[in-house]
């Protein structure tokens, strides 16, 4: 009778374990779905258990092409790449199984010390089935629209045809996050995606790059010296 009573605490103190352990994991029987339009975006994450879902980016507009002007083409002493970083809005979904944590897959920008303050949005949903397969257990979704930091980067060639490529920086497990390319003089603040919701002004990493754009131009060295804008044939 002795002997048994050791063993009867044990299976109780277990069966507590395990108890505790359900309860402490994410329920998502309550959960809707994750929307099909979401589900259909969701890659793999490279070494890991984690699906990511990117809203779908329109496929990018094409470069402007300067048009043809009368009389001489006079070509920028350099040109010139530069780089600024700016918050922005915009959903990415993270689905994981239910004993890790999304979030923390995800990094959200720093909290801004002034200006506008974003509004974060987070919706949990549950997904059953991944690329055809049931999951053996539901993964736990969250879809967040940030606020990311993101890279833009904009170069202006030397015939003056501007474009600006940029980066949304908040998943790091998402070395294939879509770029979103478009053109335009001061590209960096005009005619930007209307998918991306952009909080701040961008601001200036470091100093341009500047490339000749002639055996004329010095534009390298300490102290570089730029020639006139001269005609070409």
């Amino acid at each position: 009778m002795k002997s048994r009573f050791p063993i009867a605490m044990l299976l109780l103190v277990a069966a507590l374990a395990t108890s505790v352990c359900r309860t402490s994991e994410p329920d998502t029987a309550q959960l809707e779905e994750l929307p099909k339009e979401i589900a259909d975006n969701l890659k793999p994450a490279p070494n890991s258990d984690l699906l990511i879902s990117i809203a779908p980016v329109a496929a990018p507009s094409p470069l402007a092409t300067p048009g043809k002007r009368s009389g001489p083409i006079f070509l920028r002493a350099c040109s010139e790449t530069q780089n600024y970083q700016v918050q922005v809005l915009y959903p990415v979904t993270v689905c994981s199984r239910r004993d890790l944590v999304a979030s923390t897959f995800l990094a959200a920008a720093p909290p801004r010390s002034s200006g506008p303050v974003a509004t974060a949005t987070v919706k949990s949903y549950k997904l059953t089935g991944f690329e055809g397969k049931i999951l053996p257990s539901p993964f736990l979704c969250q879809t967040r629209n940030g606020p990311w930091l993101a890279t833009i980067v904009r170069n202006i060639q030397c015939n003056e045809a501007t474009s600006c490529v940029m980066v949304i920086m908040g998943v790091p497990s998402c070395p294939a996050c879509p770029a979103f390319l478009w053109a335009g003089a001061n590209c960096q603040v005009n005619n930007r995606p209307t998918q991306v919701q952009f909080i701040d002004p961008p601001v200036e990493q470091g100093t341009a790059v500047l490339s000749p754009c002639s055996s004329q131009t010095n534009c390298g060295g300490s102290n570089p010296t730029s020639s006139p804008i001269h005609p070409t044939d």
